[in-house]
């Protein structure tokens, strides 16, 4: 009630509670994916399009490249499972997707006046040229809710979820028709372990809500065009920085993880030497703990209680024991270092998903970052990888 930020938010809820109560909205509206079509033939496919109007929103559900991958959301190497097209009460869905049906996609954002979608520049666009749907020549179509959002609302959550529920009535279908059938998975079914019913349901819940909160948004919008078309240009470059991605020597990477596991090693035998033990592990907490405030006998008080009442080994209280002269302390400054080298390695050297190494060049390949121009409310460039 007494945050600028939220209290316009907080209105929104209650208004919505009152529509609620006086049976303006029910369960079943707010859930109600609306009419949808799931077409997989190129006859059906161009016969539903066709019925689109002018003004469209597109989204992809995508999977790992490979059966039980840990790509994650990439869009340069998921395939694509299916993808939606709404105006907001005509919804298309095209599954299973094949590249096949890529030019009557192409045919269609020819005709139509404006595409919309949500992080399309950093993830649908990038996908979807992949398969055979360029965006080149339709760049002046190319709207975008998030950056839309962010544009006049910088300050708040950017993800389809909340957005939509600002703009929108539409009850949580992400959670709701993620669930699967017998709604055991609370946190949601990645999009490859959903059934196809489950899938198209969900894809077309996607497209229909986006294209609602692309007209909803337009006169929070109208203030900020300007500022708005300055954030596009930006999602432009990095998209393209994402495209193209980042020279790697890959001698050098080597040679830098093999000095980091040197000096994991060193650090490990440290720490071994300082407790009399060799077959201590900094990776067991357990161990961590019992080595602390059992075998060096630091003060308890140094650490924050976990959940479980037990001493905290987090790097806070390490931060606060190296201060000591004690070996208590130097053991926590020694795990300091020890855990930085082990989370740099893994973040920064081991996590890049490398490019095959270029035949003019042998010894340097590529990796790509993933590049936002709405990651800071400022409008800063952001990239946790690169950076």
């Amino acid at each position: 009630l007494r945050s600028d930020t939220w209290l316009p938010i907080l209105k929104i809820d209650l208004d919505r509670i009152a529509r609620w109560m006086r049976g303006e909205l029910t369960r079943e509206k707010l859930l109600d994916n609306g009419p949808y079509v799931v077409v997989s033939k190129r006859d059906d496919i161009r016969r539903e399009l066709k019925k689109l109007k002018p003004v469209i929103s597109v989204d992809i559900e995508t999977a790992p490249s490979k059966p039980g991958g840990k790509d994650g959301a990439d869009p340069l190497r998921n395939k694509i499972l299916c993808v939606g097209i709404s105006d907001g009460k005509h919804t298309v869905v095209i599954w299973p997707w094949r590249k096949t049906h890529a030019p009557l996609v192409n045919a269609l954002y020819k005709r139509v006046k404006t595409i919309s979608m949500h992080n399309g520049y950093n993830f649908d666009q990038i996908s979807l040229d992949r398969h055979g749907v360029p965006f080149k020549d339709v760049e002046e179509k190319l709207e975008d809710t998030l950056i839309a959002h962010h544009t006049f609302a910088s300050n708040m959550p950017q993800r389809l979820s909340h957005v939509a529920s600002v703009f929108v009535d539409c009850g949580p279908w992400k959670i709701t028709f993620k669930k699967g059938k017998d709604g055991a998975s609370e946190k949601g079914l990645p999009p490859e372990k959903m059934s196809g019913e489950e899938l198209c349901l969900y894809n077309a819940a996607d497209a229909r809500i986006q294209a609602r909160v692309w007209l909803a948004e337009q006169a929070d919008l109208e203030a900020e065009r300007d500022v708005y078309e300055v954030d596009k240009e930006n999602a432009r470059l990095c998209r393209g920085m994402i495209t193209n991605g980042i020279g790697v020597d890959l001698e050098r990477r080597t040679w830098l993880r093999d000095a980091i596991i040197v000096k994991e090693a060193d650090l490990l035998e440290k720490m071994r030497k300082l407790l009399r033990r060799a077959n201590f592990h900094p990776m067991q907490l357990a161990e961590v703990r019992k080595a602390l405030f059992t075998t060096l006998r630091a003060p308890m008080e140094v650490a924050d209680p976990t959940a479980s009442g037990l001493p905290s080994t987090s790097q806070k209280t390490l931060e606060r024991l190296k201060e000591s002269s004690t070996r208590a302390g130097r053991f926590a400054d020694l795990m300091l270092q020890w855990r930085g080298a082990v989370k740099i390695r893994g973040t920064y050297v081991d996590s890049q998903i490398l490019d095959k190494p270029s035949r003019k060049v042998p010894p340097f390949a590529r990796t790509h970052f993933n590049w936002r121009s709405y990651g800071a409310a400022s409008g800063r460039y952001s990239c946790r990888l690169q950076s």
